[in-house]
């Protein structure tokens, strides 16, 4: 998995409420969105070729990065927005 939004700090959340995805790969591959703890936040599909955006409210835990992980090989760029607290 890859981080896509850094730790915030101790006692700080991350909270995503847009996500995109591209995959420039010939293969669709499921993305999973998770913080650094054991919880999975969300999944959305990378098709091949093409991509996914969603509105979304993640919540991840306190001092905790989000990540997005891959099953499969492919070319996928993601993108995430939203804010601390």
């Amino acid at each position: 998995s890859v981080a896509i939004l850094a730790g915030p700090g101790s006692g700080i959340r991350n909270y995503v409420n847009h996500v995109q995805v591209a995959n420039f790969g010939s293969a669709s591959v499921l993305v999973t969105i998770a913080d650094n703890t054991t919880s999975i936040l969300g999944y959305t599909i990378a098709p091949a070729g093409g991509g996914s955006n969603y509105d979304c409210f993640y919540r991840g835990a306190a001092g905790s990065p989000i990540t997005a992980s891959i099953n499969g090989t492919a070319s996928v760029l993601v993108s995430a927005q939203g804010f601390t607290n």
